[in-house]
């Protein structure tokens, strides 16, 4: 049995805040955020006009790769929002928008179980996605962050996620290197279900980052209307 103890949210906040170089130069030797782009640019969810949420953006990985994936087929959206719990990783996102010259991201820090801090205007997403976030809560905690975010969702919007996988891979890189949980696919149909979503689909990172499949899952889904 794991000796590994969930982080509570401040020891997140510390935990991510005194490794932010380290987890992106992780995440950079695994070219993540290369196969974060690959697979928005393999997925039919994107088109002119998108209103996007990236739920706990870190330092931006998932905003950048939509907006280059968005870029590379010649497609614009009409607004990016984003929110994290901890201000070092908000603050190297923002340094780095300022750096490529992007000025219609708006950031705020936010706790996904506590979304009211968030402006009341960034509601009716057509895209919300999420990656390596979600494993940071207690696992009876996940189907309500999921029911957070579908509330933000429009009626006929997608949420896309990125989550860590129960794996031998994963439990070494990912689960005790940066204390996250790992989910078995079971786990993660019952806390879509719980959450109101429906037509749940795992989809797989594109061959040339095919490594990626093992440590994660990515997964579509649709808001439950009938809830």
């Amino acid at each position: 049995m794991s000796s590994k103890r969930q982080l509570t949210r401040s020891e997140v906040q510390q935990f991510f805040s005194t490794r932010t170089e380290t987890y992106n130069s992780f995440i950079s030797a695994f070219r993540y955020p290369q196969g974060i782009r690959a697979l928005l640019q393999a997925s039919d969810l994107l088109r002119s006009g998108l209103r996007v949420l990236d739920a706990g953006c870190g330092s931006g990985v998932v905003s950048f790769a939509l907006i280059e994936a968005m870029t590379s087929r010649g497609l614009k959206y009409e607004s990016i929002h984003a929110f994290d719990l901890t201000p070092a990783m908000l603050s190297r996102f923002q340094t780095s928008l300022n750096t490529c010259g992007i000025n219609d991201v708006q950031l705020r820090q936010a706790d996904v179980l506590a979304l009211d801090q968030l402006p009341q205007s960034w509601m009716e997403y057509d895209l919300i996605l999420s990656a390596s976030m979600l494993e940071y809560l207690p696992k009876n905690e996940l189907p309500l962050a999921l029911a957070e975010l579908r509330k933000r969702l429009s009626p006929n919007g997608s949420l896309l996620i990125v989550i860590t996988k129960k794996s031998p891979e994963a439990k070494i890189l990912i689960e005790w290197w940066w204390r996250s949980e790992g989910y078995a696919r079971e786990e993660l149909h019952q806390a879509f279900a719980a959450g109101g979503f429906r037509n749940v689909t795992f989809r797989r990172f594109p061959d040339k980052y095919f490594w990626l499949n093992g440590g994660s899952y990515a997964i579509e889904a649709r808001p439950d209307l009938s809830r």
